[in-house]
């Protein structure tokens, strides 16, 4: 089998708050094969895994969250009704969704020896390359997977990583003729991985989709095009040289390997500067879902006016990306005069219980009619509250129904019928 270079998504991972998990199932054209596991990880209560795709849910979340890794983006090439990122990425850009782009891994996987990864290294170790970003963190890994350089702060909305594919293929194989095997068809496997998170990984999308990108391009970009783009902007291996005549003056020359790499790509950005709207949304959603219980607890404990004089009293400076909304936005009278602020607000404000309700990650599951077994213990979920507990944390369990009282929400009850 001869093996081609080529570029691929090698993980994608999103969330919504609207979405239920099977309607995560119809969007990604995966309907069966799904098991259910009654663990989750980072708070969900629960997870749907199906080859590598899993779908988390439940617990202190208030979203879903579909996960592929690599081999998961593999079994949605394969299995998918559709086997298309674009009905997912279209899917992204509606704000009625309320999705949201957590992580996006473009990979080219070079066969030919394009791309020699010592070499690599060898020029890492020393800084001989420009990295477009706050941090300049570059680190070299060897291990028994082999070579690895990553060019960006792990927690970065930005990494650029570059290892010996191969290596990492053959330390998971324990028998040495199927690695001899491996090593005859495959001589040369170096994969050089962009790994976007959040905004990033949104930005690089819109030019997939050519949906008003940074960088103006005149049509959407295909995968390859968008990946050189981005790479061309943000990562560069050569050397700097005094200038002729001019020893002040630095002259930058691209290592030969680079740019054959790279060829002639357009320079494309991901960063967009804080603008109305948009950013203004972002700045709420974080404020309610990542500070909110905070936010909420102290002005239980202090009141308003204490709250806002410790806010006024805290030792970290503002922000530019937030001293540019407040320059943008003005006061909360001015704010209203947005459009699509209004618009947003307004349909925050329509939202009814019901509705609230319905749209629980786990309502879905305590709807049907066959009880929830998790562990050997029945579970249900609490009429009132939502709560979801073993059967033994309810006053009026039947048979036939998931939907209970909580004994916390029956003494509420009672105490205010006295």
């Amino acid at each position: 089998m001869e093996y081609k270079n080529g570029i691929l998504i090698d993980w994608l991972s999103f969330t919504s708050k609207k979405m239920l998990p099977e309607d995560v199932m119809e969007l990604i054209g995966i309907t069966s094969g799904w098991q259910l596991m009654d663990r989750g990880i980072r708070g969900y209560g629960a997870r749907y895994y199906n080859g590598s795709i899993s779908i988390h849910f439940g617990g202190v979340q208030d979203n879903v969250w579909c996960e592929f890794s690599g081999q998961g983006c593999r079994t949605f090439e394969s299995e998918s009704t559709h086997k298309s990122y674009d009905l997912i990425f279209e899917a992204l850009m509606k704000p009625e969704n309320m999705m949201k782009l957590t992580r996006l891994d473009i990979a080219y996987d070079d066969f030919t020896g394009l791309l020699d990864i010592e070499r690599i290294c060898d020029d890492t170790r020393p800084r001989n390359h420009k990295y477009r970003a706050k941090t300049d963190y570059a680190q070299v890994i060897e291990s028994t997977n082999g070579l690895s350089c990553d060019i960006g702060s792990p927690k970065s909305l930005l990494l650029v990583r570059i290892y010996d594919k191969l290596a990492e293929r053959l330390a998971k194989m324990r028998g040495r003729e199927d690695r001899e095997k491996v090593k005859e068809s495959i001589p040369h496997w170096v994969r050089c991985e962009l790994q976007l998170r959040d905004e990033r990984a949104l930005e690089f999308v819109k030019y997939l989709m050519g949906r008003d990108p940074v960088t103006k391009v005149s049509a959407p970009l295909t995968l390859g095009q968008a990946f050189c783009g981005v790479m061309e902007n943000y990562l560069d291996y050569g050397y700097e040289v005094a200038a002729r005549g001019n020893p002040k003056k630095k002259i930058w020359h691209r290592f030969e390997y680079w740019q054959k790499f790279l060829q002639n790509a357009e320079k494309l950005s991901l960063y967009r500067k804080p603008g109305k709207g948009y950013n203004l949304e972002r700045m709420v959603n974080f404020v309610q879902n990542n500070a909110g219980n905070a936010i909420d607890a102290a002005i239980h404990i202090f009141g308003p006016s204490k709250f806002f004089e410790i806010i006024e009293q805290r030792k970290i400076s503002q922000t530019s990306k937030y001293m540019e909304l407040m320059r943008q936005h003005g006061s909360y009278a001015e704010k209203l005069e947005n459009d699509i602020t209004v618009s947003w607000l307004d349909n925050l404000e329509g939202q009814v219980e019901q509705d609230a309700k319905e749209r629980h990650p786990m309502f879905h599951v305590f709807a049907r009619p066959s009880w929830v077994v998790w562990n050997g213990v029945r579970h249900l979920m609490c009429s009132d509250c939502n709560a979801i507990l073993p059967e033994s944390g309810f006053v009026d369990v039947t048979s036939t129904s998931n939907f209970a009282t909580c004994y916390k929400c029956a003494a509420k009850k009672k105490q205010t019928t006295r």
